[in-house]
């Protein structure tokens, strides 16, 4: 064949029809070492691997509706495929480094690795691609060794003669594809992707700021630690909780909703677990739960705190850190009135049910059931099963039937956990009727399956509307008798949750209080209304102005205080009339 014809059928790709002369041409073209082509040809054959992209590009639909028998096309695809890999990957020109001088030009290698990457979308080429003998090691130390280039370069090592950029492109492909290779549990092996040391390179990379890069490297890994306890404990112990939590701490949501997902998989390894408590792993995702947060991230979030807690010690420093406030805050009704299609509480089922299994494993502790019941738990929780009902009631849409269902499932082991601890049970006796109330006794204590609470959900979507009524009138009424706010809605003051009254005084009262984005500590908020103390303040607006600036004056001198024996002032506001000073957790008497 002349390198003509060769070069003129390599141009059809083109008219973007796979299956005339262009695929045979470039067939032939990669049947040939790379030492063996002509500059024409290396040129034709470069054209040709751009062609077949764009199709496996724009053809993708085509592509995944060729059957396993096929015939003609399935193929000439295989054998392209086959010629891709064991003549261009495997081959010691594309083995080698671009710092050698024998290394194949590296937008060649670029190309024959984005046809490879688009030819695994697909899962046949996926195990395709396994057969072939040294194939996935060979893009193992392909990988290792672009990741040692880009490392080098950033360290002021001399570069690549002006190819820094291909060489990137180079490195993002490869991790393209072992991020695909990963995530295909059928087809590929994770101990082949362990074999040969990507899950290594993978974790050097997580250090990097590129986000395409790091996005692919934590995708892998989190792929590859899924598997298996064996492959969760091999990632884990390269040492990556330190980074994933620095992700955690500093990065944007997509980020930390892929380095949670990591840490997930990997702390269901207890030492892995206790590891990633031991260096702030509560007080960090702790840090992350707000209903601000993408829902998908906030799921995340969630299932890794919930094994966190798998520790007891965990659940002391979650308790201590403010976690049943902050966790009873996303379970707040956005209005009085009944639960619509708006409410995240029903927007977000998932997040939902999250919440309220990691409140029952802190009610599994005797301090969370109290905690929980203190800051209004019981009637937030029971207000998910009210309006969940009416909810369904009104509506009755079939695709909403199962999220109501759970959530009212989790609503109610969260419930009897928190019934489990002896101090709370009195609370409980009228907020069910008679036989509800008996089944509900009937599970037994501390009982995490959530199976044992189906027919408790089962039975209040039978209730009917007056007997559910009758239930929120109870709860509110056991809410008011607690000493909770009205409707079961804590007040949120400038970014305070405020729970309970820990002591009063000549000028105003004074609250235990959280804040609702950062848990460093519990706080005391001292609330002081002008308005009705007026033998402090006065009653003239003069007076009541004139006063205000002492007290104020006064705030600004404690604020320059620092001794252990005098209460330390974290910071002052005034808000609605009233003014409000924040003290650190050291002055709470408990």
């Amino acid at each position: 064949m002349g390198s003509a014809s060769t070069l003129d059928r390599c141009t059809c790709f083109s008219d973007a029809s796979w299956f005339g002369s262009g695929p045979n041409s470039l067939l032939e073209l990669l049947s040939r070492t790379s030492s063996e082509l002509s500059e024409r040809h290396s040129k034709a054959e470069e054209h040709g691997l751009e062609q077949m992209a764009l199709f496996l590009v724009d053809g993708r639909n085509d592509l995944m509706s060729i059957g396993e028998e096929g015939g003609r096309a399935h193929s000439e695809l295989r054998d392209l495929f086959r010629a891709i890999v064991q003549n261009r990957l495997l081959s010691k020109a594309y083995r080698l480094l671009p710092t050698d001088s024998d290394c194949a030009p590296p937008s060649c290698i670029l190309r024959v690795l984005q046809c490879t990457r688009l030819f695994l979308r697909d899962q046949r080429f996926v195990k395709e691609l396994v057969t072939i003998d040294g194939s996935v090691s060979a893009l193992g130390k392909k990988y290792e060794d672009y990741a040692s280039l880009l490392f080098a370069e950033s360290n002021g090592e001399p570069s690549t003669g002006g190819r820094e950029k291909l060489c990137f492109e180079i490195l993002s492909e490869i991790a393209s594809i072992f991020k695909k290779l990963a995530s295909d549990r059928t087809a590929c092996p994770w101990h082949l992707l362990v074999d040969c040391d990507a899950h290594r390179t993978s974790i050097a990379l997580i250090s990097v700021q590129e986000p395409s890069l790091l996005a692919s490297a934590l995708m892998t890994l989190s792929s590859i630690s899924s598997r298996s306890e064996e492959s969760a404990a091999i990632i884990g112990q390269l040492g990556c909780v330190d980074r994933l939590l620095i992700i955690l701490r500093e990065y944007d949501s997509a980020f930390q909703h892929l380095a949670s997902a990591l840490l997930q998989s990997i702390c269901k390894v207890k030492e892995i677990r206790r590891k990633t408590q031991n260096t702030g792993g509560v007080y960090i995702t702790l840090g992350l739960l707000s209903r601000k947060t993408p829902a998908a991230a906030l799921e995340s979030f969630l299932c890794l705190f919930r094994c966190l807690l798998s520790e007891r010690s965990a659940v002391a420093e979650a308790l201590s850190n403010g976690a049943v406030p902050i966790l009873l805050a996303m379970l707040m009704p956005i209005s009085t009135s009944c639960m619509n299609a708006t409410d995240p509480r029903i927007c977000d089922p998932a997040v939902t049910c999250l919440i309220c299994s990691v409140l029952s494993k802190l009610a599994a502790e005797d301090e969370g059931a109290l905690q929980i019941r203190r800051c209004g738990g019981v009637y937030l929780l029971g207000r998910l099963l009210t309006d969940t009902h009416a909810l369904r009631v009104r509506k009755r849409w079939e695709n909403i039937f199962q999220s109501m269902f759970e959530i009212q499932t989790h609503a109610f082991r969260a419930l009897r956990f928190v019934f489990s601890a002896e101090c709370n049970r009195k609370m409980f006796k009228c907020i069910f009727p008679a036989d509800l109330y008996e089944s509900f006794i009937d599970v037994g204590n501390y009982q995490h399956d959530v199976e044992k609470y189906r027919h408790l959900a089962h039975d209040w979507c039978e209730m009917t509307s007056e007997l559910v009524h009758n239930s929120l009138s109870a709860l509110e009424d056991t809410n008011l008798n607690h000493g909770n706010h009205h409707s079961g809605s804590q007040r949120i003051i400038n970014g305070y949750i405020v729970t309970e009254i820990i002591g009063a005084g000549a000028f105003g009262c004074v609250h235990r209080v959280f804040k609702t984005r950062s848990i460093t500590s519990q706080y005391a908020m001292k609330e002081l209304d002008p308005g009705v103390e007026k033998l402090i303040f006065g009653e003239s607006p003069d007076e009541i102005t004139a006063s205000v600036g002492r007290v104020a004056m006064e705030v600004q001198i404690f604020s320059q205080l620092d001794h252990p024996n005098i209460v330390k002032y974290y910071e002052s506001f005034k808000e609605g009339g009233r003014l409000y000073i924040i003290m650190v957790r050291s002055c709470i008497i408990y």
